[in-house]
């Protein structure tokens, strides 16, 4: 591997969680009472207490697809897969930025992963960032824009 590419996604540094950089800024839709945002799925063979976390299919769409039509932000809300609260909750190990060129490709209205929080994991990782007027899921609502960045990393990455 020679680069990183990150799209609107985290950028964990060395113990940090999903769950504590999700919360770390505001603006995540995700951050309610687990409750409200969430359908706690038991799965065969989970550890102790561990879950499917499920966003529930009616906040999904405004949480992850906001600038996609609603059609389709209801058959991705039915069609993603879950994350499982162990996952969201285990620490990183250490983070291949330290080492690695990176690009991060921000979309400024993403709900689930607040934009502030983005900004700060990729300065940290030294990413040559893009933003965009895009949700979550700026690889479907702006391929384009996301192609490009990915070329632009390959391209440099040589």
């Amino acid at each position: 591997m020679k680069a990183l590419v990150y799209v609107d996604g985290f950028a964990p540094g060395e113990g940090e969680s999903v769950l504590q950089l999700a919360a770390a800024q505001p603006g995540s839709m995700l951050n309610a009472d687990p409750a409200t945002a969430f359908n706690a799925v038991p799965y065969p063979g989970a550890p102790a207490g561990d879950v499917d976390r499920n966003v529930k299919p009616e906040l999904f769409p405004e949480a992850f697809a906001n600038d996609l039509p609603p059609r389709v932000g209801a058959v991705l809300a039915a069609s993603r897969r879950p994350l499982t609260l162990g996952a969201a909750a285990s620490p990183s190990g250490p983070p291949a930025w330290k080492r690695l060129p990176s690009w991060y490709l921000l979309g400024t209205d993403d709900n689930a992963i607040p934009p502030a929080e983005q900004r700060i994991m990729a300065a940290r990782a030294g990413a040559r960032t893009v933003e965009v007027a895009a949700s979550h899921l700026s690889m479907l609502s702006r391929p384009r824009e996301v192609t490009r960045l990915i070329v632009d990393a390959a391209r440099s990455a040589g």
